[in-house]
């Protein structure tokens, strides 16, 4: 097992990992590391083969197929469940977006991704997490190469330089499944808050309609014949004002 230079921006200790417990490189732990392919013939029409690109990892670390482009190419490399899909290039800030593929299509992948598919006993998932947590914290930001309009973790970078902490595998599955459990919890709680902000925005306006048709609080009218008294008139209101106003230009 390497040494790994953990002196900066990475975000756990490494010699306070729980018993049974190992630190190591990405690399030493996975059968593959392979980027995709370039292609500057795409549709999103479905005619060829899906092609995921750094659009298709979302800021949770979810496959997203809102946009998909295909490309008009047999070749090339493919994912397969089980795999992990890193965002190798992208702007600095974006570098690192990781996400599990989590089933079995014919899906191609950009030479702005990494496919790393784990060797027997790693759960993808927990690969994942875990990378995506990285990007999460600023880890890769820190540690990409900058171009002039992009940035970019190399397959050797990521390989050779990137530690990963590995519970055994029946921790793995443990783990995931909880985090999966949480996640599903916040997803929830962010849609109900949602649900509450809409209701409120709704509410507001109800607020401001009631306030502009004289409902949201006794009219002076309903007081002044509750009290026995006279009162202003809006329309007299409006003559004053008027009045006054001439007058002052009068002068």
């Amino acid at each position: 097992m390497r040494s790994l230079e953990t002196e900066q921006h990475y975000p756990l200790k490494l010699d306070n990992v729980p018993v049974g417990w190992a630190a190591t490189a990405v690399g030493d732990v996975m059968e593959e590391i392979n980027p995709g392919f370039p292609s500057g013939r795409h549709n999103q029409e479905g005619i060829g083969v899906a092609h995921l690109r750094p659009m298709n990892i979302d800021r949770e670390g979810r496959i997203d197929l809102s946009v998909l482009k295909y490309v008009p190419t047999n070749d090339g490399a493919r994912l397969k469940k089980g795999d992990v899909l890193f965002n190798n290039t992208n702007s600095a800030e974006l570098i690192g977006k990781t996400a599990a593929i989590e089933r079995d299509e014919d899906w191609a992948f950009s030479n702005h991704m990494t496919r790393l598919r784990p060797g027997p006993g790693i759960s993808s998932k927990f690969v994942a997490f875990q990378l995506h947590f990285l990007w999460m914290t600023g880890y890769f930001l820190h540690h990409c190469t900058h171009h002039v309009n992009q940035a970019s973790i190399s397959s050797g970078v990521l390989a050779e330089t990137v530690p990963l902490v590995l519970a055994p595998t029946r921790e793995q599955e443990v783990i995931v499944a909880e985090i999966e459990k949480q996640f599903t919890r916040l997803d929830a709680a962010t849609a109900a808050l949602k649900r509450v902000q809409a209701n409120l925005k709704r509410y507001r306006a109800a607020v401001l309609k009631a306030a502009c048709e004289g409902r949201l609080v006794p009219t002076e009218a309903e007081l002044a014949r509750k009290e026995g008294r006279s009162y202003e008139t809006g329309e007299q209101l409006v003559a004053r004002i008027l009045k006054e106003r001439r007058a002052k230009w009068e002068i």
